[in-house]
């Protein structure tokens, strides 16, 4: 099973560009622009030059990509449209505003989607550690990680990624998109800290949804304990870890039920444990599906 990692340079800050600009600022005595977004922007434009096809590949390339971005697709149809200066890539993110916070967010999910575009890039490996590279020295709040074969970016500071009920519990849900979708979610709203009652219906319903998936059934999660029960002791599971999980899967209702109406009582502390909680009761399931470890 893959893991969710850190590309390149997010997780070693090393590389020449980056020793270079901390020595440059401690010798100073100043300290970056941590907002740099349009640095990060022409950083982009640059190592695109290297890696975006050409000739009519380029073409094909673009309307790959402007399809699933959701961006209609202005082919020239000129032979200066099959080089990178002259494309339709390029000119859209020149006119991209990244002042504008969502345009900063769609400005990542283009990138995200070029570094999944297979057999369009010619250097990945290149492609990602640059991009990587770019993120620091542009003083980018994001981070670019893996997963299997795909590339995605966190924001940065995501730390619950790092701990192993959450990331193997991302990558085991790869067979459940559903609950996946609203795991991610909650995830991210937490580092974003929105709206307690958010999250915790994003976890709910991540947890209900992959019960739903995995039983393949569309009962809702109180009424998943006879279904639960029964895979449980199939599996072979004691009567006292069966017990356990249904009382903590009670009170876990109990607690989303009573704090979505009471959210501003809710500290930061409980909606990771519910978080962490929410991964243990779905990691326990295929766990115990896959057999013994």
């Amino acid at each position: 099973m893959s893991k969710i990692r850190r590309v390149g340079t997010t997780t070693n800050k090393n590389s020449e560009l980056i020793k270079s600009q901390k020595d440059f600022m401690k010798r100073w005595n100043v300290e970056f622009d941590n907002n740099n977004i349009l640095s990060f922007k022409n950083r982009i434009i640059n190592i695109l030059r290297d890696v975006c096809p050409i000739n009519q590949s380029l073409v094909s390339f673009e309307n790959k990509l402007f399809y699933q971005i959701g961006v209609a697709y202005n082919d020239p149809f000129s032979p200066y449209s099959y080089s990178y200066r002259e494309s339709y890539l390029l000119k859209t993110i020149e006119k991209l505003d990244l002042s504008i916070e969502k345009n900063q967010i769609k400005f990542l999910w283009w990138i995200e989607n070029i570094l999944n575009m297979r057999g369009y890039i010619n250097d990945i490996t290149y492609l990602t550690e640059n991009i990587s590279e770019a993120i620091i020295a542009s003083g980018i709040n994001a981070q670019l990680c893996k997963s299997g074969s795909n590339y995605m970016f966190y924001p940065a500071g995501a730390e619950l990624l790092d701990a192993k009920v959450v990331n193997d519990v991302l990558n085991w849900l790869e067979n459940y998109p559903k609950s996946k979708e609203k795991f991610n979610s909650a995830l991210l709203m937490f580092q974003k800290k929105v709206e307690v009652r958010h999250i915790l219906d994003n976890l709910r319903l991540s947890f209900e949804l992959f019960l739903r998936e995995f039983f393949e059934n569309e009962k809702s999660l109180e009424n998943q304990k006879e279904v639960t029960g029964k895979y449980l002791s199939d599996n072979n599971v004691p009567k006292e870890i069966r017990n356990m999980y249904f009382t903590l899967v009670s009170h876990y209702c109990s607690y989303n039920n009573e704090n979505v109406k009471h959210d501003d009582k809710c500290s930061a502390n409980e909606i990771e444990f519910i978080i962490y909680l929410t991964g243990t009761f779905i990691r326990f399931l295929i766990q115990t599906k896959s057999g013994p470890k």
